[in-house]
């Protein structure tokens, strides 16, 4: 029995976003449809029907809104963070969805610009899902400099050497004569 494909039967196969949404029937591909469409039309109030109470989100980097975010409020308003000054998001983009019993992977583009200069990116979130909430999630980015610039504000600007020093003498214990 052979297991090769003809070339000319690939080329037949064609799985769009929506074929690979459609492909899997289980709550967590129903939660990453839901999911994808509430990023791509910016309704975050309705993630408060999708995200659980004891919801988790990580988000690598250095931006704003990098971090451990733990309870559906705090996670909403991660995924909620405004753009930094000077960046305008033109598109959101649902371009994949993967998903089994209880993960799924959605992926999504983003185009704008920062400044006068375009920029286009893709991120991942990764779902986890329990009954029929978003328990945890955690968002890849395909470039993340460029994430950390699209959220960048003055409260992650490194420090200075001297607010390190004094940071970390304010650390140490305090001797009593």
């Amino acid at each position: 029995m052979s297991t090769e494909t003809r070339a000319d039967e690939a080329d037949d196969i064609v799985v769009t976003p929506d074929d690979a949404a459609e492909a899997g029937q289980g709550p967590a591909a129903s939660l990453g449809r839901r999911f994808l469409e509430v990023v791509e039309l910016g309704f975050l109030e309705d993630l408060d029907d999708l995200v659980a109470d004891d919801a988790v989100m990580l988000v690598p980097g250095r931006s704003a809104v990098a971090g451990l975010h733990e309870g559906r409020a705090s996670v909403i308003a991660a995924l909620g963070v405004a753009p930094a000054p000077g960046v305008s998001v033109t598109a959101c983009d649902p371009l994949d969805l993967v998903a089994t019993d209880d993960r799924a992977v959605a992926i999504v583009g983003l185009r704008g610009r920062i400044g006068a200069e375009p920029f286009e990116m893709e991120v991942a979130f990764h779902l986890q899902v329990r009954g029929d909430r978003i328990v945890g999630i955690t968002e890849y980015s395909g470039d993340q400099y460029l994430a950390d610039r699209l959220t960048a504000s003055a409260a992650t600007t490194p420090p200075t050497r001297r607010a390190r020093l004094t940071q970390v003498l304010r650390s140490l214990p305090r001797r009593r004569p």
